[in-house]
């Protein structure tokens, strides 16, 4: 629910924990897009049932397992658009830079968790957990 809270402080429109919540405060309709960036195996299922009746879905999440499931029939049904998003594509960098520049992206609101590097294992741990509020842990040599 943090997390939900925290995309909400950076400027989501809405947030959701599940596909039936959408459908409530959508009225049934779905959104016009899904940003999907979690390491759950069942969010792009999810971010399908979410979605409405010709929408997009971005992928931009890496799962916790290689295969995930997901319902052909949904996609076909509705002609969804799924993109995968790979974060390290040509122009990505520079346009993070720029966007972190023009304060346009507020990583200190991201970066919740600051570490020395010999406490690599304690964040790398607290960030699988998803305790203490962590959005991102920052790793400092």
């Amino acid at each position: 629910q943090y997390r939900c809270a925290a995309a909400g402080e950076c400027g989501a429109d809405e947030v959701a924990t599940s596909h039936e919540s959408v459908a409530e405060w959508t009225d049934g309709r779905g959104v016009d897009v899904v940003l999907e960036a979690t390491n759950s195996a069942d969010a792009m299922q999810h971010a399908a049932q979410s979605v409405r009746i010709g929408g997009r879905m971005i992928l931009a999440g890496i799962p916790s397992s290689d295969v995930v499931s997901i319902s052909a029939s949904l996609i076909r049904r509705k002609g969804l658009t799924a993109k995968a998003v790979r974060r390290m594509a040509p122009g990505v960098y520079p346009r993070a830079i720029e966007l972190v520049n023009s304060d346009t992206i507020d990583l200190q609101r991201m970066a919740t968790h600051s570490f020395s590097l010999q406490q690599t294992a304690e964040a790398f741990e607290l960030q699988a957990n998803q305790r203490d509020g962590v959005i991102k842990s920052i790793i400092t040599m």
